[in-house]
């Protein structure tokens, strides 16, 4: 019978425990505590018990351990190729994300096991998720290699760097078990770069990529100012991805700077300019950019046709527009040499050829304007007598065509380059119209009306 009792009351005392835990799993369900988390549960040693997730991660925010000093030791198998901490590329814990995973920490059990973790804690301490700033792990960890480069400032040539592949979730991961303050290792693809600086310093200006020369007529002045805008743009470096600027590197054509007046096209008429002639620089210099195969990005052809260079081959320029621009779309530095020996302007491209290719440039007339004479009465010049007020051009439309051949001669590819509109020019005739005082005519027989003898012949 003392058994009996005995386990009656071990019954009831099971009964008991049973209803207690029932009561404290119900105070776990999602409306009657507000997804209250566990006893026992924390992040990162932060105790979260009978917070709610606003709470948690307040809390979390304010006393969160600080994982900015934390190391990730970037490795390619046994060999260390960087060392970055989590403030330099940004990554940080996720203490939102945090507060709702310590939240739903053993939301998934039954009711009496929640209910008995209620009576009696176990303690859970959940590692925080971690975040990485994706800008800021690329400006820290390039993933791209960059190739050695020249400085031309200096002249030194300096070393390229590998480029790392980071898996942001391989990362975080490895974060998320971190002690703040500590260090983690991070397996990386390595991606060398491609132009090394010993390469570079061999490579660098070896070839001549595209040269051109013109003959300079005109004045002293005209030669002067081709000779200063020559020098101007002699030595010129552009690196890969640069655009060469005519205008900016030239600068304004003054007499202090030494420019003088020359004639030049303004509004169609022949007038003296300062600085007049430096298109022909910029004519040759464009030249010598598409035998070199270089992106031409702006370009206009003169009003009429130039007298030194070919159809479709010239480039004018003016201070504040038109423009003359290229851009270097090499993998190499390429440096200008521009110079005026005697009459001759020569402007070399030099840089480094990947293959043997050349550039051929082709020239089709597509339709023409023929000059007309024009005649205009002048009464300052006697009558029967003529003179030249403006000689005459005939227009025409040029269509350009880049050809790219390789070393045996055969077309690789070819491309519209441009299209030059030049305009017509009519000649101008002055005609005397001045009738000679009565003494001269006399003398010249015309007293009886007669013609002039110079007429007549």
């Amino acid at each position: 019978m003392g058994r009996k009792r005995l386990g009656r009351a071990g019954w009831a005392l099971a009964a008991l425990l049973a209803l207690a835990l029932c009561g404290a799993g119900a105070l776990a369900l999602p409306g009657a505590s507000a997804e209250r988390i566990l006893p026992g549960v924390s992040v990162a040693g932060v105790d979260l018990s009978g917070c709610s997730r606003g709470e948690a991660e307040a809390l979390l925010r304010a006393r969160g351990a600080d994982y900015s000093a934390t190391k990730i030791l970037l490795c390619s198998g046994d060999t260390l190729i960087a060392s970055v901490t989590c403030g330099q590329i940004g990554a940080a814990p996720d203490w939102a994300k945090a507060a709702e995973l310590a939240c739903r920490a053993g939301q998934g059990d039954s009711l009496l096991r929640r209910g008995w973790r209620r009576l009696f804690p176990e303690a859970i301490d959940i590692a925080p998720p971690f975040t990485v700033d994706q800008e800021q792990l690329e400006a820290a960890l390039p993933p791209s290699p960059a190739d050695a480069a020249y400085d031309p400032v200096s002249g030194e040539i300096r070393e390229g760097r590998p480029g790392l592949r980071v898996e942001v979730p391989a990362l975080c991961l490895a974060l998320s078990g971190a002690a703040p303050g500590g260090a983690v290792r991070l397996p990386v693809e390595v991606r060398q770069p491609e132009i090394s600086a010993e390469h570079l310093r061999e490579a660098l200006f070896r070839d001549v990529l595209g040269t051109y020369q013109t003959e300079v007529g005109g004045s002293a002045s005209r030669r002067r100012n081709v000779a200063l805008s020559a020098a101007a743009v002699d030595a010129t470096v552009l690196l890969p991805g640069e655009t060469f600027d005519y205008n900016q590197v030239v600068g304004e054509r003054t007499r202090a700077r030494g420019y003088g007046a020359a004639p030049a096209y303004v509004n169609g008429e022949t007038v003296e300019e300062i600085g007049g002639g430096i298109c022909q620089t910029s004519s040759t210099l464009y030249a010598a950019a598409l035998l070199a195969d270089l992106q031409i990005t702006a370009r206009s052809a003169h009003r009429y046709v130039s007298s030194y260079i070919p159809l479709g081959m010239d480039a004018t320029v003016s201070w504040g527009g038109p423009e003359f621009r290229f851009r270097n779309d090499t993998r190499y530095p390429i440096q200008i040499q521009a110079a005026l020996e005697g009459r001759t302007l020569r402007v070399t491209i030099r840089g480094t050829h990947l293959d043997s290719s050349t550039v051929k440039i082709r020239s089709e007339v597509v339709s023409t304007d023929p000059c007309r004479t024009r005649y205009e009465d002048a009464p300052g010049l006697p009558i029967g007598t003529e003179q030249l007020k403006q000689s005459g051009y005939s227009g025409c439309t040029v269509q350009t065509y880049r050809e790219v051949y390789d070393a045996e001669g055969n077309l690789l590819r070819s491309s519209t380059e441009a299209r030059s509109v030049y305009w017509r020019r009519d000649k101008i005739v002055l005609r005397g119209t001045a009738v000679p005082p009565e003494d001269e005519r006399v003398e010249t027989g015309e007293e009886d009306g007669g013609l002039p003898s110079e007429v007549e012949n």
